[in-house]
């Protein structure tokens, strides 16, 4: 376990050996072996045309480790691996090495708890890896055997370590290097360490960034437990996270963004962002339908006791049309042969009818734990069914008579009951079937939409965590997918550890993280703390800075609108999201982006210069802490804006461009560019101060557009045939304001001329 004490120590990171690093001309080590060949000129020379390298191989034992989803590299590593903009895929060494026809690495990280099955097999792997060039970062133990030996004493030479001995008592061992720019970045070591081997550098390329001195058999050494070297870098076990495992404490005592970057040597380079687009940072919201036929204790005019989606109905969606949200309704609970009213079908035809609404489907019979249907046998899911009813005859009659037609906030009723009951899914009378669940639940929601509008996504449920064949059926539907993650960054989980990554691969495709948790996740399951979605903000803004990493996501089930607190909670959301830091987008837009995310395709072709490909719908580049550079658009296409937020440029790309092309330089050259928008921005053209545009969105139209090349300029925009604004505006140092009515996504043209 490790605490919050603090310790005074070196400010610095010491090398532990003497000597000083290799380099290569002007060149370090591991950037030339990056470009593939060695540089020794000290002038810049051409650079040849080379793929960014943006994949990382995952190895994970399912011995101790039973999936990707519970592994440490996914909960933890993998969101500061994303938003270093790379992409991560895994291979469970319980089942081999990998073959290296098959391998797609540019970078390798593990994490082990405990030795691999193979380590003979494991450590020739990891030399091959080294010996081809190939950037390591381990977090953990070794993997290998911890009794010292040849094999794990081989393993650490990888990072050029050795070590020593192992020290079990720490009573009198001191931190003596603590490097603040990698170590402490959340927490610090408390006074009583946990137990360390005692590692010692062997290679002058080594730098450590955490030692701890122990004292033996009288003598001291300064064990290195936290270091970088040209091979990559290493974090010991116990070094890299603060935990107290009683409580699901964690937070991160190294700096995992810094760790990344220097294990791998990452250099200025663009990164494919997801949290951002036309300069402001992403909102959106989806629904979850459970709930969808609850009563609910707040009365509207015409009904004292209405439904919770006539609830959503009447005070979020029409309340907020400035705001667009998915909602995925349930096939069951619009379903007569499930007892359904009329009411419940009345409703989802007013909600899709609404212009700020996507239409979605969440299930039909709603499965809690998707693993009990990939090999799915009705007669055992029956056994279960009476064993369950058997364990609830001594409970009350109103919970028996709701229980099979029960929906996830009933199933809390037995729980408070004192009833441990386990159900699959919500809706239990049919047998269960992957057409029923995906394409007819998708069907009964397009049924229910007004003519040429569909569903667009799906939502999953309950565990959130699909087989391949259930990914494959959402994608042969021809919609996309969402949920899983449930990240929160707030008092409660007050760590960047519960922040999930974008995504996993499911088979062939990606299942699509949520931005945050829903409300499920901060009421106890719908059992208390009904207002407690308001922990939402703390996420919200703990996650803009000083590093943007999510978009705001207003997650919520329709269950939230049973409860006058909840309700409170959801208002308060929405009022903070209209704040002019977001623009607001549909569900799809930000799954979109992220499919992007995993399929862009980054080549440096020129010094400061590179193309990108394959991008989808993603459209914004993020360069951390660029200095002095700046987006140079007279060599650049497909750029039509950039906007600083803290040490990091956002780069805005225009969606018409295949395969735009970004040049950087520290030389300004004023052009007419896009800072920011509250509408998606597209066909961006300038020459001079003659600029035309397209933007498309909702709310209230804001625009700032920058180097204008007048002091007064003529703004006609037009929508739907119509004049919306025809007048002269006048510019401020070269940045033009500009500010429409409301839109509801409408597509509306803006045209800019010269005036003086």
């Amino acid at each position: 376990m490790i605490g919050f004490k603090r310790i005074m120590a070196r400010p610095h990171p010491t090398r532990l050996s003497s000597g000083r690093s290799l380099s290569i001309g002007c060149f370090g080590t591991r950037f030339a072996r990056q470009i593939g060949f060695f540089l020794s000129i000290c002038f810049t020379v051409p650079a040849l045309a080379q793929p960014v390298n943006r994949d990382v191989l995952a190895l994970y034992d399912s011995r101790e480790e039973e999936s990707v989803a519970n592994s440490h590299i996914h909960r933890f590593a993998e969101f500061p691996l994303n938003h270093l903009g790379l992409r991560v895929s895994y291979r469970d060494v319980a089942a081999g090495m990998p073959d290296w026809s098959e391998v797609r690495a540019d970078f390798i990280v593990s994490w082990f708890r405990e030795p691999v099955a193979e380590p003979e097999a494991f450590l020739s792997w990891m030399r091959e890896a080294q010996r081809r060039g190939i950037p390591i970062a381990t977090i953990g133990t070794s993997g290998l055997p911890v009794s010292g030996g040849e094999v794990v004493d081989d393993l650490y030479a990888i990072h050029g370590l050795e070590e020593r001995t192992f020290v079990p008592v720490t009573f009198d061992a001191s931190v003596v290097v603590f490097d603040r720019d990698l170590v402490g970045f959340e927490c610090e070591p408390d006074a009583v360490l946990p137990a360390f081997p005692v590692l010692l550098p062997t290679r002058d390329d080594v730098t450590t960034h955490l030692a701890i001195r122990a004292r033996l058999d009288g003598a001291e050494m300064d064990s290195s437990l936290v270091t970088i070297s040209d091979a990559g870098a290493f974090a010991h076990a116990h070094y890299a996270l603060c935990t107290l495992p009683e409580i699901d404490w964690i937070q991160w005592l190294i700096d995992p963004f810094a760790f990344f970057e220097r294990a791998f040597g990452l250099e200025v380079r663009p990164v494919p962002d997801t949290t951002t687009l036309s300069g402001r940072r992403l909102y959106f919201s989806h629904i979850d339908g459970d709930g969808w036929n609850n009563r609910s204790e707040i009365p509207l005019p015409w009904n004292a006791q209405p439904l919770s989606a006539e609830i959503i109905n009447e005070h979020i969606l029409r309340a907020f049309p400035e705001f667009p949200v998915g909602v995925g309704l349930i096939g069951g609970d619009v379903d007569p042969d499930f007892g359904a009213s009329e009411d419940a079908a009345r409703l989802a035809r007013e909600a899709f009818a609404l212009q700020n609404v996507e239409v979605a489907a969440h299930g039909y019979t709603h499965p809690f734990f998707w693993w009990y249907f990939e090999d799915y046998d009705r007669e055992a899911e029956l056994d279960l069914i009476n064993e369950q009813i058997a364990e609830l005859q001594d409970a009350p009659i109103d919970v028996l008579a709701g229980w099979l037609r029960a929906e996830q906030d009933l199933l809390s009723l037995p729980v408070l009951l004192g009833y441990d009951i386990f159900l699959p899914r919500a809706y239990l009378e049919r047998p269960f079937s992957l057409d029923e669940e995906i394409d007819e639940a998708i069907a009964i929601a397009n049924s229910l939409a007004p003519e040429g509008k569909t569903a667009q996504a799906f939502y999953w449920t309950g565990d959130t965590r699909p087989f391949p064949a259930a990914m494959e059926a959402t994608v042969s539907a021809g919609v996309r997918n969402i949920n899983g993650g449930d990240s929160r960054f707030d008092s409660v989980y007050p760590s960047m550890a519960y922040l999930s990554p974008l995504g996993r691969q499911v088979g062939a495709h990606w299942q699509v993280y949520t931005g945050n948790a829903n409300d499920n996740t901060y009421t106890d399951g719908w059992m208390r703390n009904y207002h407690a979605m308001r922990l939402v903000e703390e996420t919200v803004e703990r996650t803009g800075a000083p590093r943007r990493l999510k978009p705001f996501n207003l997650y919520y089930h329709t269950f939230t609108g049973e409860r006058h607190a909840s309700l409170e909670a959801l208002v308060h959301l929405h009022k903070l999201a209209a704040s002019d830091e977001f623009i607001h987008v549909f569900p799809s837009r930000y799954i979109d982006t992220v499919i992007g995310f995993f399929s862009a395709e980054i080549t440096r072709t020129d010094e400061r210069e590179w193309t990108i490909r394959d991008r989808g719908d993603l459209q914004t580049l993020r360069i951390d802490r660029p200095g002095a550079l700046r987006v140079d658009f007279m060599a650049s296409s497909g750029v039509i804006g950039q906007r600083m937020v803290g040490d990091a440029l956002y780069v805005s790309l225009d969606p018409t461009v295949e395969s735009p092309r970004l040049k950087l330089s520290a030389a300004r050259r004023p052009f007419p560019h896009l800072v920011e928008a509250s509408w998606e921005v597209t066909r961006f053209t300038a020459d001079g101060c003659n600029v035309a545009l397209t933007a498309e969105g909702f709310g209230e139209g804001q625009l700032q557009i920058a180097d204008i090349g007048a002091r007064t300029v003529g703004v006609v925009a037009r929508r739907d045939g119509g004049v919306l604004l025809d007048e002269v505006l006048t510019t401020r140092d070269g940045r033009l304001d500009i500010r429409l009515p409301s839109a509801v996504g409408q597509m509306t043209t803006l045209d800019i001329s010269c005036w003086d």
